[in-house]
């Protein structure tokens, strides 16, 4: 189906597409092997054709060791390595999904099975199909109601796997795959499994007992002789051999999910039918033209098309690529003396200009250390100076970083960088004050186009023709960049640099040419780099013992909660299990089942919530589905994640992940701990102050609604929000016709689902699910909602035809989101685009006002509250840490600063609150 993702396993298909024609390999006309490059698109193209993908995204292996390899070093060690012709061909593959627009997800420590399997987690969440495209057995433990393996066969073509496809090949249920590979081992990844125990045996005692621990439980009814030696012998293998094969499905990848567009949207086509043609493999170029037409980037400088997001032809681009500007002779050399470096500093001063950039050994800016800097500062020329490295001397560290900061530090040098809040992190523990960048490569490109990918490789290949040498390519396995000998260390970061600068003389044309969206970058997205810069080194504190008291707390609940779920039932039975569970709840208790999958009927939160009314089971399973997510997402992962040296939680706030401006927070996502429930407040709790300090939280009053007035220019709303008048009440009284003083709790609930919902394009069916009345009920509030706003149906509409006319939409501010899908000739495309359209003007000029009081509050608290810190900033929230003995006039601050950014003509409130915790503000 369109609306399913498919996630695929980067490495395993590369290496199935290039030992399947071992003996007869594709070539191109310079004799390289392509076989990799071409039967992994092939795969591709074949899932957009024959199966309907459209939403893709590929898992790979991180270069570094994972978890699995610390945990046991021998792990995988009995495989060769990749032959050199395969390995070239990872960089091949990985430039032109960026160029197709596919996600390629790869976290550090983590394989790309824990990467599918977190995916996998995050659809099944949301009630979305997963389909995992591997051969990998390993991933038989993840398919349930709504994940399906595609397998690829010998004879081509893909198999799919569901729960009957794992138990009629392995003899048991997707949910005993971990168990059943704990028994059997895997030589291929050296995991020792139990000696004795082979496929058949693991499958006959999982049939009878159920699952490993009841088998050991039972052990002397469950085996005899030479078998029950084996199993007594070997179970501490087979339960360490469990912990590496199970599939780690925590890792944080939500944001993945939620913003996969269709491969349609993101597909650069021209520029991927062109790489293809360029290793001479002509069909997959005519492939790519036929499915995905001609559709190409944006336009070089001066071209009108950018204003409204429309794409151009690939000439115009090659025009662009073309310039001196952007294909270079290369000319990287090192900085390794004194002499070397006043060469370079001069260089610098006399330019005024100089794209910077750093490298260390690890992607954690708090906690990596700093291995080296390059700087250009014209295309083609660049430079590499080391801090660390494997082969030789480097010039003394102290002294480079005075050198260098004074050499920036009064700002006559312009900085240019790619996402250089990271490089700022780096460069000021190591001591160097660098001041903010002047223009940021990354920031540019997702102003420009936010609908398309914004790091460096993939901009390199779309705006400058250039393939970018691979991280993979340059460190070893296992290795970091430390490891990494001068000449390579140099060709690689000297490009990084290089192709920054090459970046900039692209945009800032291309911004000069649209005002609007200049305006964005210069007011908006630039000045507020350095405040997140120093809110995420700033972090937040964590007391670690509280959340582990309520840990264990959480876990004694979950433990009851299941007790009570298993006497309802009768019996145990794994509540994690969907296939179990449909067993449970429609076999033995006899419920009606709901919307049905590939596999039977569903049993997702929607569900379960429909069944809550007429059985007490699947209320308590949404309860124990709730307090697990919590504690394995928060309770037990945040402890971990607080900083070794100032036990603080430093999240890292992105820019450019939200296509309407929002930001995004990670590692840890802050913005998602729930805000009105009891659990969500015990999380927050173990944020707090430092001692003396107190906590000062602002939050715009419903922000979203008081922009859709404005904009809409509806009276009826409008006049709401200037009487102070409770919005959602009014809404009530109107619909129901009764006085607003009249109104019931639950009319009041039905009224505000509407507000909010309207202006996402909430339809009636959905209405009618999240309220559980009639569709024909939901759909006559809708109807008598736009009788009641007359103005807000008409502000939806033009926003749709202002997005057919533009192909995107701007919010208040000016800031541009294109929307490929809007001209689509597929309705469910074009709905979302719809959507999209609405939601994104709304949306979006909240996040720019949220980003004007950020800028604002930061200036103010400068001037008049030094010793006051911004540390959070969560969807409609500022969080600030000052003195308790000026805590009340930080908050006078914030409100007076916050309420006056507003470019609204209607009232935009702050409720401030204060707060030792952040548990106890909300």
């Amino acid at each position: 189906m369109q609306d399913d993702i498919y996630i695929l396993d980067g490495y395993g298909l590369i290496y199935r597409a290039y030992f399947a024609l071992i003996s007869r390999p594709l070539t191109d006309r310079g004799g390289k092997n392509i076989s990799a490059v071409h039967g992994f698109f092939r795969i591709l193209f074949s899932l957009w054709r024959n199966h309907g993908a459209r939403r893709i995204a590929v898992a790979m292996d991180p270069a570094e060791p994972t978890f699995r390899h610390l945990r046991y070093p021998e792990y995988k060690a009995k495989r060769d390595s990749a032959p050199e012709d395969l390995h070239a061909q990872v960089p091949v593959i990985e430039d032109i999904l960026s160029i197709l627009g596919v996600p390629v997800i790869c976290i550090d420590g983590y394989e790309a099975d824990d990467v599918m399997g977190s995916v996998a987690r995050c659809c099944r969440e949301e009630g979305i199909g997963c389909l995992l495209v591997s051969a990998d057995k390993d991933l038989m433990q993840l398919i349930d109601s709504t994940t399906a393996m595609l397998r690829p066969e010998k004879g081509g073509g893909l198999r799919r796997m569901g729960p009957e496809e794992v138990f009629e090949e392995k003899g048991v249920r997707p949910d005993q795959i971990i168990d059943y590979l704990a028994l059997v081992g895997d030589s291929s990844d050296n995991i020792p499994g139990v000696k004795g125990i082979g496929e058949k045996t693991a499958a006959s005692l999982l049939a009878e007992w159920g699952d490993m621990d009841s088998i050991y439980a039972n052990i002397e009814k469950a085996a005899k002789g030479a078998r029950l030696t084996n199993m007594l012998e070997g179970r501490e293998s087979a339960y360490f051999s469990r912990e590496l094969v199970t599939v780690h499905s925590e890792l944080d990848v939500a944001e993945y999910v939620k913003n996969l567009e269709s491969m349609a949207v993101r597909a650069d086509s021209a520029a991927a039918s062109a790489a293809f043609r360029k290793r001479d493999m002509r069909s997959l170029a005519e492939d790519t033209e036929s499915i995905f037409g001609a559709a190409s980037s944006l336009p070089a400088a001066g071209t009108a098309g950018i204003r409204g997001g429309a794409r151009t032809n690939d000439k115009e681009n090659n025009d662009t690529a073309d310039s001196p500007s952007t294909s270079p002779e290369t000319r990287y050399t090192a900085v390794l003396s004194e002499e070397d470096l006043a060469r370079w500093e001069q260089k610098i001063r006399d330019a005024g200009i100089a794209a910077l950039d750093t490298e260390t050994d690890g992607i954690d800016p708090m906690r990596a250390s700093l291995v080296g800097i390059s700087f250009c500062v014209k295309p083609g020329e660049a430079a590499y100076l080391p801090i660390q490295r494997p082969d030789g001397e480097c010039l003394e560290c102290t002294e480079v970083m005075r050198r260098l900061g004074a050499l920036f530090a009064d700002g006559s040098v312009k900085i240019v960088g790619q996402n250089f809040k990271y490089d700022m992190k780096i460069l000021r523990r190591w001591g160097m004050q660098i001041p903010p960048a002047w223009f940021d490569t990354m920031i540019a490109a997702w102003v420009l186009d936010a609908s398309s990918p914004v790091g460096m490789d993939a901009l390199a290949g779309r705006y400058l023709s250039r393939t970018t040498l691979k991280f993979r390519d340059v460190v070893p396995k296992h290795c970091t960049f430390a490891d990494v000998k001068l000449d390579q260390a140099v060709e690689y970061a000297a490009e990084d640099a290089d192709i920054t600068l090459g970046l900039f003389h692209i945009f800032a044309p291309l911004l000069e040419a649209d005002p609007e969206r200049k305006r964005i970058f210069d007011e908006y997205e630039m000045p507020l780099q350095p405040i997140l810069t120093e809110m995420e080194m700033e972090g937040i504190g964590l007391d670690i013992d509280e959340l582990e008291i309520y840990g264990r707390e959480l876990g004694e609940g979950i433990d009851t909660l299941a007790r009570e779920i298993y006497g309802l039932c009768g019996r145990e039975f794994n509540i994690a299990s969907p296939k179990q569970l449909q067993e449970v709840l429609f076999v033995d208790r006899g419920l009606t089942p709901g919307k049905k999958t590939k596999t039977g009927y569903s049993t997702d939160n929607s569900v379960l919530t429909d069944l809550a009314g007429e059985d007490p089971v699947p209320e308590k399973i949404l309860l124990y589905r709730s307090l697990t997510k919590l504690k394995s997402t928060y309770v037990d992962v945040l402890p971990e994640l607080a900083h070794p040296e100032d036990g603080r939680i430093h999240t890292s706030y992105s820019q450019t992940s939200a296509a309407t401006g929002r930001l995004s927070s990670n590692n840890p996502n802050l913005q998602n701990i729930p805000v009105r429930d009891e659990n969500g407040r015990r999380i927050r709790g173990a944020f707090k102050s430092r001692p003396e300090h107190l906590f000062i939280s602002a939050d715009y009053s419903q922000i979203e609604l008081v922009v859709l007035a404005h904009m809409s220019g509806d009276e009826a709303l409008a006049a709401a929000f200037r009487d102070g008048v409770d919005i959602h009440g009014q809404t009530a009284a109107m619909l129901f016709g009764v006085d607003i003083a009249d109104i019931t709790s639950r009319q009041r609930r039905m009224a505000k689902a509407v507000n909010f919902g309207v202006m996402y394009g909430m339809s009636a069916f959905r209405l009618s699910n999240e309220l559980s009345i009639p569709r024909k009920e939901a759909k006559h509030f809708i109807d008598a909602y736009f009788t009641t706003y007359g103005g807000i149906k008409n502000f939806i509409e033009e926003a749709v035809q202002q997005a057919e006319t533009d192909g995107g939409v701007r919010t208040m501010e000016g800031r541009f989101r294109p929307l490929s899908g809007i001209s689509s000739r597929n309705r469910a495309e074009k709905a979302a685009a719809e959507r999209a359209a609405v939601n994104s003007r709304i949306q979006g000029t909240a996040a720019d006002i949220m980003k004007a009081a950020m800028i604002a509050v930061h200036h103010k608290l400068k001037e008049n509250l030094p010793e006051a810190r911004m540390l959070l900033q969560v969807h409609d929230e500022m969080l600030i840490e000052a003195p308790r003995s000026r805590a009340e006039a930080a908050a006078s601050l914030l409100k007076t600063t916050m309420e006056a950014v507003s470019p609204l003509s209607l009232p935009l409130r702050v409720n401030v609150e204060i707060g030792r915790s952040w548990g106890e503000i909300h």
